[in-house]
């Protein structure tokens, strides 16, 4: 699962919706340590931001 959603759908999210990975960028989570309750993918534009806790 914690593979599906870093590589599968991250890569199906960039060829579905024809984003350009030079200037967003795609993370997920099923949780660390354990499984999170609600597993979660953000897309960040590059240059504003790369982490939900930054900014």
């Amino acid at each position: 699962m914690k593979n599906h959603v870093r590589n599968v759908i991250e890569k199906m999210i960039i060829e579905e919706a024809d984003l350009d990975e030079n200037r967003f960028f795609i993370v997920g989570s099923v949780g660390q340590g354990q499984w999170a309750e609600i597993p979660w993918i953000s897309i960040f534009i590059k240059d504003i931001i790369t982490t939900a806790t930054m900014g």
